[in-house]
């Protein structure tokens, strides 16, 4: 039974999120989405890694290019407060790391959550901080110098309803 998966969507003409959002939003496959600034535009929560939705996702007015991390275990969704800014961090670690690399990560007080994952990553993690400088500092201080991560692609939180 698959825990779940994030897809990561770009779209080539941003002015085609919004209408995505209210079409992927009402998916019973979708679980969660928020737009994201970053190497792609949103990312989508789904219930099951091996979603119809896909296809639909592929089917969108501007889509350009999607990526997909099927989680490894159900961690519940870090609840977001409107006092902080969040990321989401896409990991790739060294072989036969990624559990010693989540250990670590879940030790930061500022990382919300972190999940082992397949596919396009090997780690989602969400990092929160006062504010996305915040978040750098962390990433660049006690996330970055971690023994076994390789690559790690920052993709910053924008709630649209704060705007």
């Amino acid at each position: 039974m698959s825990a779940g998966a994030y897809v990561l969507v770009k779209f080539e003409d941003r002015e085609k999120l919004l209408p995505a959002v209210a079409t992927l939003g009402n998916l019973p496959e979708v679980s969660k989405w928020d737009a994201v600034d970053g190497h792609f535009d949103l990312v989508l929560r789904l219930k099951d890694g091996r979603s119809s939705a896909i296809e639909q996702i592929k089917k969108l007015e501007g889509y350009s290019d999607m990526a997909t991390c099927e989680l490894q275990s159900d961690e519940k969704e870090p609840e977001f407060s409107p006092d902080h800014s969040y990321s989401y961090l896409f990991i790739d670690t060294e072989r036969y790391q990624q559990k010693a690399v989540q250990s670590s990560l879940a030790k930061i007080e500022n990382v919300a959550s972190v999940w082992p994952a397949t596919g396009a990553c090997d780690l989602v993690a969400v990092v929160k901080g006062e504010n996305f400088d915040h978040i750098a500092r962390i990433i660049n201080k006690e996330i970055r110098p971690l023994d076994g991560i390789l690559r790690l692609k920052q993709d910053r939180i924008i709630f649209l309803d704060r705007m």
